[in-house]
């Protein structure tokens, strides 16, 4: 999904602070509660997606696909944290579960929070396509910084101003309230059954 939109941004996978040691992702929202999510682990020839201190693994660099299961980097979130740098945090969100055991691609999309009047973390993939087709009138005094994602969209999209944001303007002239666009990135990864909501593991 998302793969004909005409705006597309090519981000590379770099990590943007350096916020204590390496740890893993190990967990994804699907439907509004954690399930286990594993990358393929990097090896001494590949390289690994990684934001702040969190790694997912291997990584691929292509454009999206059909046939292949999303997962979303939401922005802001609190399910993976990063010291001292709120802004930076964010939460995994996957469409769907495949079968037990199968390791399978993923296509990975920025999922980034524009309307300042969104205050509540997403936690599943309806929430966010509901919100990504919403739109929002910004203020004539609006700002990048006002974005509760401005952090990734600054670090991974680029953008730095108003004037950026153009591109993805509506017919309407309005903004989504969630910005989705492809990071052009994949994993192969596994996702197990649903587990009590605890945090980030």
């Amino acid at each position: 999904m998302f793969a004909s939109a005409a705006c597309l941004a090519a981000v590379t996978a770099q990590s943007y602070m350096a916020a204590g040691p390496p740890r893993q992702v190990r967990s994804a929202y699907f439907e509004g509660q954690l399930v286990p999510f594993e990358a393929q682990h990097e090896t001494l020839i590949t390289r690994s997606f990684s934001i702040g201190p969190w790694r997912f693994g291997r990584r691929e660099h292509t454009n999206p696909r059909d046939g292949r299961l999303n997962l979303y980097i939401s922005a802001p979130g609190s399910q993976y944290a990063v010291d001292g740098a709120a802004a930076f945090s964010f939460n995994c969100i996957i469409n769907a579960v495949p079968k037990p055991g199968s390791e399978v691609e993923w296509d990975v999309y920025w999922a980034v929070a524009l309307d300042p009047a969104l205050t509540e973390e997403i936690r599943g993939e309806q929430a966010l396509l509901i919100d990504t087709q919403a739109e929002f009138a910004p203020a004539p005094d609006f700002t990048v910084e006002q974005a509760p994602g401005h952090e990734l969209l600054r670090r991974y999209l680029r953008v730095a101003t108003v004037d950026d944001l153009d591109k993805y303007r509506r017919k309407s002239g309005e903004l989504p309230r969630v910005l989705i666009v492809p990071a052009r990135i994949m994993l192969k990864a596994s996702a197990g059954e649903k587990q009590p909501a605890s945090g980030a593991q």
